[in-house]
């Protein structure tokens, strides 16, 4: 999600941090470059798993729950989802509009099951300016 917004101007990534490395490594590759790269990126497999092994929860082999991003590629929503083979066009959106376009989205996920009460919606969104109290 963040790395589909690297030309937010508001977007800011620490300096020399993984993150920060990895999108400058990748920023004239394809997809599916990418994707390779992140596969084979050892320093992202150590972090994993010293961050999964500092955790408090315990391994759930099997879960119903996963991450499912929405992003504005060249003027269109795309949903990206690891359980689907592809990324999913949901019509034309824009930064100005992209909140409202994929709750919209989600609003008719959400209305498959109206009693299902697990459903989180996190928003990265650019830094409000600071204001004086």
């Amino acid at each position: 999600a963040v790395a589909n917004a690297r030309d937010n101007d508001s977007l800011e990534i620490k300096k020399d941090s993984w993150l920060d490395r990895f999108m400058n490594r990748t920023k004239s590759k394809s997809a599916e470059e990418i994707g390779r790269m992140l596969e084979e990126d050892d320093e992202l497999e150590e972090q994993h798993v010293s961050a999964a092994a500092t955790g408090q929860s315990a391994i759930i082999e099997e879960t119903q729950s996963h991450f499912t991003c929405f992003s504005c590629v060249d003027g269109s929503l795309y949903e990206f989802d690891g359980r689907k083979k592809f990324a999913i066009n949901h019509g034309p959106t824009s930064k100005d509009t992209l909140l409202e376009d994929a709750c919209k989205v989600m609003r008719k996920f959400m209305d498959l099951d109206p009693e299902e009460v697990r459903f989180t919606m996190v928003a990265l969104v650019a830094k409000p300016p600071s204001q004086e109290v």
